[in-house]
């Protein structure tokens, strides 16, 4: 079984989680004068919603203020997601496959649904919305 944040969408503890975060990196942010994209933010809370993903995810803060979500599935599986703001953004998912000694990269930009179609092609989508894949 994968480790788990303890946060559920049923209760909203992962929205208010976020909410707080993200409101911290915009007064943080503010401090070094970066400027929170808030098209990003719309685009980060589209994207998790439309998906129903239950697992947390770890925000940053770039500099040119678009935030970027990391959610670690397990030591060598990762996906990395910078929300660009008008529906596009920048990926790269880990994922080391059970047949192969090492781990794959892919990485680029797409549409907020490109990027969920290539984290389902991985075979993600179970764990990030909180159902086990394992027997």
């Amino acid at each position: 079984m994968r480790p788990r944040t303890g946060w559920t969408n049923e209760s909203n503890d992962l929205t208010s989680a976020y909410l707080n975060r993200i409101e911290w990196l915009r007064n943080d942010g503010a401090c070094d004068q970066i400027t929170l994209n808030e098209s990003s933010v719309r685009d980060f809370f589209a994207f998790i919603d439309a998906a129903s993903y239950s697992l947390g995810a770890s925000l940053v803060l770039h500099d040119n203020g678009n935030i970027r979500a990391l959610w670690k599935l397990s030591d060598e599986d990762r996906i990395g997601v910078q929300f660009r703001g008008d529906g596009n953004a920048s990926f790269v998912i880990f994922k080391r496959p059970a047949s192969r000694v090492a781990t794959s990269r892919s990485y680029g930009v797409d549409t907020l649904d490109g990027v969920r179609a290539r984290i389902q092609a991985c075979g993600f989508e179970p764990e990030l919305s909180g159902r086990s894949t394992d027997p």
